[in-house]
């Protein structure tokens, strides 16, 4: 492995600092960094749920089949919407 001579000389200086080896802070340097690319490229967990919970006639990927689906289910639902208080 080749290191810059500017750099290896601020992990030297690093490790002296600290009482450590110069392998101990590069070490922990690469543990850190891998760390990190790991979180930042983890895919999102989803949670899944029954299918009992959704009507499978629902065109999910349709804004106007759920709305036509929650106006037939829910009275309320265009007014809500209409007047801004859909969480109401």
């Amino acid at each position: 492995m080749l290191i810059k001579d500017d750099l290896y000389q601020r992990v030297r200086r690093l490790a002296f600092e600290q009482h450590r080896t110069a392998t101990s802070v590069v070490e922990e340097a690469l543990v850190l960094l891998l760390k990190a690319q790991e979180a930042a490229v983890a895919p999102p967990r989803f949670h899944t749920f029954s299918s009992a919970l959704v009507d499978p006639a629902i065109d999910l990927n349709s804004n106007a089949a759920v709305a036509d689906y929650l106006d037939d289910t829910d009275p309320d639902f265009s007014y809500r919407m209409a007047s801004g208080h859909a969480d109401a």
